[in-house]
C-alpha cells in the first residue's frame, strides 16, 4: 500500500516510518525511503547506525558534514573536466538495439531469476565479478545491436574520502564506459578491457554527469549515452537485536533507461534482473536479451580463454531455429490459403 504513495520531493519527508502491532507484543515496523535520498549501499550503513543507536542510544559525531564534503570534491573538478572532454572525442556512435519496438508500446517491465552460483564462481581469474558481469552485458549487447562499440554506463560511489565514510545519503554518480567487442576477441581480453577502463575512470568518478552532458555539448561533440546500464549490487541482510528484519528493493514500475541489467550479490547468493522500456523493446524480446545476458555471463567465467563468436553460437544456433512451430500438419500455403478465405477484406499488405 505505501509503495503506491508517492514521495513530496518538494517539502518532504524523504523518510516514512511506520509502526503497526501485529499481534501480542510483537510489532512490525516499516522504513521507506525515496532512492534520491539514499542508496543501497549507505542504507545497509543506515541500518548498522539504527542497531547500534538501539543498542547503545549513541553514535559517534561524523568527522565531516556534507557541505565540507561537497566542497573537497570540488576541488578536483578541472583535473576531471578535462579526462571526461577527452573520452568524449574518442566517442563513437553508439548502438541501437535491432528489435521491433513494440507497436503499440508495451508496459515498462522488469525480470529476475536468481543463480545457482556464488558470487566466486563469477570472478573470472584476475577479475572481479563486477568485472565480468558488465563484459557479458557488453557482449550481449553488442550481439543485440550487430555492433562491436557498446556505451555502458554504471554507478560508482562517490565517497572518496575516509571521513565521509559515515554519511548517508546519495552517493552516487553516472559513469559512461566505452568497450569495444570484436567477435575474435577472447571473452578474457575484454574483460581486461573492461577492467582498464573502470581503473582509468575511477578516480574521475566523483564528476557529476550532468556536467559529463554539459561540457561534451558545449565542445559540439557527441554527450554520453546512458540508455544501457549495469546495477552491481553488494547487497547485506539486515540484522537487528530479537526482531526478523528484510530488506526490500521496490521498482516504481518505470524504466528509467532502455535497458538495465542488475547483479545483486547476497552474502553468497547472486540474483539476476533486467529493467527494460517497453516502448524500445516488448516482453518476448526481452527474455532473449535476459537469457543471453546469463549464458554469456556463466559460460565467460567459466572458461575466460574462449572467444566471444564461440561465447554467440549456442545462442545464434537457436536464433535461427527458433521455437518448434505447430502447423497442425498443414504446410504454411495452405495455413495462408485458409485465413484469405476466413478474412477476405483484411489488408494484404500493412
Amino acid at each position: 500500500e505505501q509503495r503506491q504513495v508517492p514521495f513530496d520531493l518538494d517539502n518532504g519527508p524523504l523518510v516514512r516510518v511506520h509502526l503497526s502491532r501485529t499481534g501480542p507484543g510483537e510489532v512490525s515496523i516499516l522504513v521507506g525511503l525515496h532512492h534520491i535520498s539514499i542508496d543501497a549501499g549507505t542504507f545497509d550503513l543506515l541500518w548498522d547506525q539504527i542497531t547500534e543507536w538501539y543498542a547503545s542510544e549513541r553514535l559517534p559525531a561524523p568527522a565531516v558534514t556534507y557541505a565540507a564534503h561537497g566542497a573537497w570534491q570540488r576541488m578536483n573538478r578541472d583535473r576531471s573536466s578535462a579526462f571526461w572532454i577527452d573520452r568524449a572525442r574518442r566517442r563513437a556512435p553508439a548502438g541501437r538495439l535491432a528489435f521491433a519496438s513494440p507497436s503499440p508500446a508495451e508496459p515498462d517491465g522488469y525480470l529476475s531469476k536468481p543463480l545457482d552460483v556464488s558470487p566466486a564462481d563469477l570472478a573470472a581469474p584476475g577479475h572481479t565479478p563486477f568485472a565480468t558481469s558488465m563484459a557479458a552485458a557488453a557482449v550481449a549487447l553488442s550481439h543485440f545491436t550487430a555492433s562491436e562499440y557498446v556505451e555502458l554506463g554504471i554507478t560508482a560511489s562517490t565517497k572518496d574520502h575516509a571521513d565521509a565514510a559515515p554519511l548517508v545519503g546519495y552517493y552516487l554518480n553516472s559513469l559512461p564506459v566505452e568497450l569495444t567487442v570484436p567477435g575474435g576477441a577472447r571473452f578474457a581480453d575484454l574483460l581486461q578491457q573492461v577492467s582498464d577502463s573502470i581503473s582509468d575512470a575511477l578516480p574521475h568518478r566523483t564528476y557529476p554527469f550532468a556536467s559529463m552532458v554539459r561540457d561534451a555539448r558545449a565542445a559540439d561533440l557527441t554527450a554520453p549515452d546512458l540508455s544501457f546500464m549495469l546495477a552491481y549490487e553488494e547487497l547485506a541482510t539486515p540484522v537487528f537485536p530479537g526482531a526478523q528484519a528484510e530488506q526490500r528493493i521496490l521498482a516504481s514500475g518505470a524504466s528509467v533507461t532502455d535497458v538495465t541489467f542488475f547483479v545483486q550479490e547476497r552474502e553468497d547468493s547472486l540474483q539476476l534482473g533486467l529493467e527494460y522500456r517497453g516502448s524500445v523493446l516488448g516482453a518476448s524480446d526481452a527474455e532473449r536479451l535476459f537469457a543471453l545476458f546469463e549464458t554469456v555471463l556463466l559460460d565467460g567465467a567459466a572458461d575466460a580463454g574462449r572467444s566471444v563468436a564461440g561465447l554467440l553460437d549456442d545462442h545464434r544456433s537457436a536464433d535461427l531455429t527458433g521455437p518448434p512451430l505447430d502447423l497442425d500438419g498443414r504446410t504454411i500455403l495452405e495455413r495462408f490459403l485458409q485465413w484469405v478465405a476466413d478474412t477476405p477484406d483484411a489488408p494484404a499488405v500493412s
